[in-house]
């Protein structure tokens, strides 16, 4: 019997509810606020938002490509130019370039192509790879080219 008047004593005791300590809490503050209406929504909502990764092992495969075919014609270029015989028929770099002007120049078309190549990818082109091919192309046939001369 003691207990259950120290209770109902306690309860009078008690501001009624909702409580004036809360009354400053401002509700214009929750009205901003948006709940997903289940976390599998929101995960597909994160995940349209995240953009397709654009260093992909086919980019890195293509850019390795091109570099070594770039390469390879730099190299080739300037051995042949080390010869009697030889002359540079490419109007970019003059009939006897330095093997500093190749280095520049090569590093030059290389860093454009990659560039545009990585920048197609991310404006989400499906060709994307199609400079890669051209400058792999052109490094290729022309470092076969001046094989030849060896």
């Amino acid at each position: 019997m003691l207990v259950l008047s120290a209770i109902s004593h306690a309860q009078e005791s008690l501001p009624g509810a909702p409580s004036a300590a809360f009354s400053a809490f401002q509700p214009r503050l929750l009205g901003n606020v948006e709940l997903p209406a289940s976390p599998f929504l929101s995960r597909l909502a994160i995940e349209r938002q995240r953009k397709p990764r654009v260093v992909s092992k086919g980019f890195i495969a293509w850019t390795l490509a091109d570099g070594a075919t770039i390469a390879a014609d730099a190299i080739t270029t300037v051995h042949c130019l080390n010869l009697p015989n030889c002359v540079e028929k490419n109007p970019i770099f003059g009939g006897h370039p330095s093997p500093q002007r190749v280095a520049v120049t090569e590093g030059a078309f290389f860093a454009a192509d990659t560039m545009l190549s990585y920048w197609l990818k991310r404006k989400g082109k499906s060709w994307w790879w199609v400079p890669a091919l051209a400058n792999t192309t052109q490094g290729g046939i022309a470092a076969g080219l001046n094989l030849r001369h060896w």
